[in-house]
């Protein structure tokens, strides 16, 4: 093989529950309770894209589910065995939709039973998908061109910590404030093969999945899979999507009621917008592929008073116990570099301030550095210190202290940093 031969593929495979054998609850909203899914509105999947440059490798892995439990790739590395594959190359990422299916997080299992909502049967279904997915990319590589390119899609998403927004109803009621911090960047990278047909685009941009609310109790994947579904009937090929620092970040649908018409709405809004962004663009022989990997131990856990553990009246001890049970006290962050991107793996819900902030400084010699949320592994919120000491729902949802986002921020700039020298 020619060193500077660049080759890709991408599959998407199902990971849909079939409810008359698994019963799932679905996640993301405290309010549904103990309910169960009624019915599945849309499939929701998860999706590959393997790239190959040389003796290098690199995959990501996007799923179209809340959060990503650190078990669950390593089962898919591990029983997938693809040669130079490991777990240092390659990136799974969640959708982040607050209407999939909670049943993939192994550790969930170490947790008394009202808090244990995972599913052994269907988390072998969806592990064993992947890994024959995983294996189909593989055996299917083809010489391959790449492009990427972004805009920013004004008044799309939103900073939800602000005055005239609503957690209940997901609406924004007030028009945007001059003061108002978002990242609002979508960026794409669109990938052909020698006949310019698309093997897969990938779409980044930070976002809740949340136009459908607690009432809704059909599995979808939520804007996020209407976009999805929207770029692959336009462009062709797979269509793998990646958050970004979602943390504090909602789409604004506007102040009505909010159900699948605004799903379709908004995430075709998306679609077009991607469409737009790859018409621009003309691919060419990426030069450079490249990864690198860190592992980082986090800061002591620590609870504040908005944390919902101490809201629910359990003890101080029997907190940080449910904590440390559910959450790692150490992460891998990954970091892959082809030809101008540079993407970097935050494994839970990084606030956008901290987003815009790597994003000043990463640019200084990266042309379009990317925060991949939501990856690897979930340790909930991660705010700024900042916004930590302004409490509120997101600062306690963070269980590591203030410091935790700054810390993650200042690693992810030196690695990528590291990655392009």
């Amino acid at each position: 093989m020619a060193n500077d031969q660049f080759r890709a593929a991408a599959q998407a495979v199902d990971i849909t529950p079939d409810l008359s054998r698994y019963d799932v609850r679905l996640h993301g909203y405290g309010a549904r309770g103990s309910k169960h899914a009624e019915g599945v509105h849309d499939a929701i999947q998860a999706k590959i894209l393997l790239m190959e440059r040389g003796d290098i490798r690199a995959a990501i892995i996007t799923m179209d589910i809340l959060q990503i439990d650190a078990t669950l790739r390593e089962e898919v590395v591990d029983r997938a065995a693809v040669a130079g594959l490991t777990l240092d190359n390659l990136v799974m990422t969640a959708s982040h939709s607050h209407s999939a299916p909670a049943a993939l997080e192994p550790r969930m299992r170490a947790l008394p039973s009202r808090f244990n909502w995972f599913v052994e049967a269907y988390y072998e279904m969806c592990v064993a998908n992947i890994v024959v997915g995983l294996r189909e990319a593989d055996a299917q590589l083809a010489t391959a061109r790449c492009a990427s390119g972004r805009m920013i899609v004004k008044g799309a998403v939103r900073n939800r910590r602000v005055a005239g927004y609503s957690y209940d109803t997901r609406a924004f009621t007030t028009p945007v404030q001059a003061d108002e911090v978002v990242d609002d960047e979508l960026a794409v990278v669109h990938l052909v093969g020698d006949d310019d047909a698309t093997i897969a685009t990938l779409v980044n941009l930070a976002g809740h999945g949340t136009v459908l609310g607690a009432d809704n109790m059909l599995i979808s994947g939520d804007w996020p899979g209407a976009m999805q579904r929207g770029v692959e009937q336009q462009l062709g090929g797979i269509c793998l999507y990646a958050n970004g620092a979602e943390g504090n970040v909602a789409p604004d649908c506007g102040a009505g009621v909010l159900g699948f018409a605004e799903v379709d709405a908004f995430g075709g809004r998306i679609a077009q917008s991607v469409t737009d962004v790859v018409q621009s663009l003309t691919p060419a022989t990426p030069q450079h592929l490249a990864t690198r990997s860190t592992t980082i131990e986090l800061p002591s856990f620590q609870l504040n008073d908005e944390s919902p553990y101490v809201r629910r009246g359990l003890s101080q001890r029997d907190a940080l116990d449910l904590i440390g049970k559910r959450y790692p006290s150490h992460i891998q962050m990954t970091s892959i570099r082809l030809d101008a991107v540079g993407m970097v793996t935050i494994p839970g819900e990084m606030l956008t301030e901290l987003s815009v902030d790597f994003k000043q400084r990463a640019r200084a010699g990266i042309e379009l550095p990317l925060i991949l949320g939501l990856a690897n592994d979930t340790i909930a919120y991660i705010p700024s210190p900042q916004e930590y000491a302004k409490g509120g729902y997101e600062a306690g949802m963070c269980f590591y202290g203030p410091t935790l986002g700054s810390t993650l921020i200042d690693t992810a700039v030196a690695e990528l940093t590291s990655l392009f020298a």
